[in-house]
């Protein structure tokens, strides 16, 4: 994510993002929290077998507001879990992010979407281009 240089690239939101984050938390797809993402990330990797299907199926979205040392567990988390784990710093803050994903005053500096169709629809919603002004 930050490499030597530290520096990152933030996704803008776009039409269909809060939508689509919203739905995934409605549907119970997903987990806040980097503890709570590394330990269900472990548990499904226990269950693949030796050779899974390599693809994305989990994108773990973070704010932009994390200290160094979050960055560099996010880098770790993604490493031990690729190729099924994207990760994407949002431009938000926890608060922004949090409410974004829960419609209410929540805080969430990561948090994992846990299923393929949202994970497509997190980042089609974010391919989206914005409507003319």
């Amino acid at each position: 994510m930050g490499g030597r240089s530290g520096a990152r690239r933030a996704a803008r939101s776009r039409p269909g993002w809060n939508a689509a984050l919203r739905a995934a938390a409605r549907a119970g797809q997903l987990r806040c929290g980097l503890e709570g993402a590394e330990t269900r990330l472990a548990a499904e990797r226990a269950g693949l077998g030796p050779d899974p299907a390599p693809r994305v199926s989990r994108l773990l979205v973070c704010s932009n507001d994390g200290a160094e040392r979050f960055y560099r567990t996010v880098e770790r988390l993604v490493r031990t879990h690729a190729p099924r784990v994207l990760a994407l710093v949002v431009d938000a803050d926890a608060a922004a992010l949090g409410s974004a994903c829960f419609g209410r005053e929540a805080t969430a500096r990561a948090v994992l979407v846990e299923h393929r169709d949202a994970v497509a629809a997190a980042l089609f919603a974010l391919a989206t281009p914005a409507p003319p002004a």
